[in-house]
């Protein structure tokens, strides 16, 4: 049969080409897919501003955005978020004990207290609570009448950070890691991240504290002295140990050029960003000389 027939003939051998391959999307193609994929998941209409044309998530904001601001505008706007709860602050209190003497605290919470956010349900970040109390300063330093009650809260947040960083075990850590210098890891810092049931800091955490806090505090301080938002009689002995140990802790760790973890960033490195507190922290400390 001819199908049996060998012809020593092959059929030619077609070369199937794969599809080329789609070019990477760009950063920003990707931002922009990742914006409106957040916008389809939100399920809110988009809003344009009269004003500026950009649009919003809803009219109570749109109708709030002005391309500049008059001081009528300004109280309009900050009444708006007052009313709505974007300045409300979730301050807590707890015992903290220093020099022997349990003291009730107030401090600032990482997150809402009423949610389930995990274990930060339960826990303060220092540099947060140092940022609350450095805006109620910034409010008050602006007018003293009409922010009294952020002016007394933020002395009240600047010296419970006081005591949170004076706590034995925190200042036995400042000593060690002085004496360890670049050796000292993450978890030999003084730490910044406290649970409410050990805001003395005994207990390890595992969290990283190669961070810019304890500096961002020491210089919240310098500056609320050298701006009189609190005196310099107002310091107790624990206090200036620990402001005394910030410029020796410094140069043991390596400063300006040690790897840390910035604001939260996973990967430890070199960061400018923490140069630029340190450095603002020993020009203030100089200044008040």
């Amino acid at each position: 049969m001819l199908g049996s027939l060998q012809t020593g003939i092959q059929p030619p051998i077609r070369e199937i080409s794969s599809p080329p391959e789609a070019a990477p999307l760009s950063d920003a193609t990707l931002d922009e897919l990742l914006i409106a994929d957040l916008r389809s998941l939100q399920g809110e209409q988009q809003i344009s501003s009269a004003e500026t044309g950009d649009t919003y998530a809803n009219a109570s904001v749109a109708n709030h955005i002005c391309p500049q601001y008059s001081s009528r505008q300004i109280n309009r706007l900050e009444s708006h978020l007052a009313e709505h709860g974007t300045f409300d602050i979730p301050i807590v209190y707890g015992n903290v004990i220093v020099d022997g003497i349990t003291r009730t605290i107030p401090f600032v919470a990482a997150t809402e207290t009423n949610a389930n956010h995990g274990e930060m349900s339960s826990m303060l970040y220092l540099r947060d609570h140092i940022q609350v109390a450095r805006g109620f300063m910034e409010l008050y330093q602006q007018d003293p009448s009409r922010y009294q009650a952020e002016g007394d809260m933020g002395r009240e947040l600047l010296r419970s950070a006081l005591l949170l960083m004076s706590t034995d075990s925190q200042l036995t850590r400042f000593e060690q890691v002085i004496e360890m210098g670049r050796e000292a890891g993450q978890a030999d810092w003084p730490q910044i991240s406290l649970h409410f049931n050990d805001l003395d800091g005994n207990e390890p955490n595992g969290w990283r504290n190669k961070q810019d806090t304890l500096q961002m505090l020491g210089h919240l301080t310098f500056d609320a002295i050298d701006r009189r938002f609190i005196d310099v009689d107002e310091l107790t002995e624990r206090d200036k140990e620990f402001l005394g140990f910030l410029t020796p802790f410094l140069a043991s760790v390596g400063f300006p050029l040690y790897e840390n973890s910035g604001s939260w960033e996973e990967f430890a490195a070199v960061r400018t960003s923490v140069m630029a507190v340190e450095t603002a922290l020993l020009h203030k400390q100089l200044l008040l000389l």
